[in-house]
């Protein structure tokens, strides 16, 4: 089972090693250190919204509005999601979690 799961998991494993390992670097070129970017990796489950935390990080932009940037960036799946209701119509109010799965 466990060869199973890695082969059909390697190709997404080769597209996110790059996405990571760049972003990284990027993190550190601030002069973070190495585990912030892990941490980061860990706690922002969004990579577009990490990418952006790290360009708003670097030119000096606070905390809050890194916050409310991410949820204007992350409200995008909002709409993917509301296309989505008529599918899970039967599942009553877990639908409105489903969605954002």
């Amino acid at each position: 089972m466990i060869r199973s799961v890695i082969k059909t998991t390697l190709p997404i494993l080769f597209g996110f090693l790059p996405l990571g390992i760049a972003f990284g670097i990027l993190f550190q070129e601030l002069g973070y250190p190495w585990y912030f970017a892990t941490l980061m990796g860990i706690c922002v489950y969004a990579g577009a919204a990490q990418f952006m935390a790290v360009g708003m990080l670097g030119a000096g932009v606070g905390l809050f509005e890194i916050a409310i940037s991410t949820f204007f960036l992350n409200s995008r799946h909002l709409f993917y999601g509301l296309a989505l209701l008529n599918s899970f119509g039967a599942w009553g109010l877990r639908k409105f979690y489903l969605i954002f799965g």
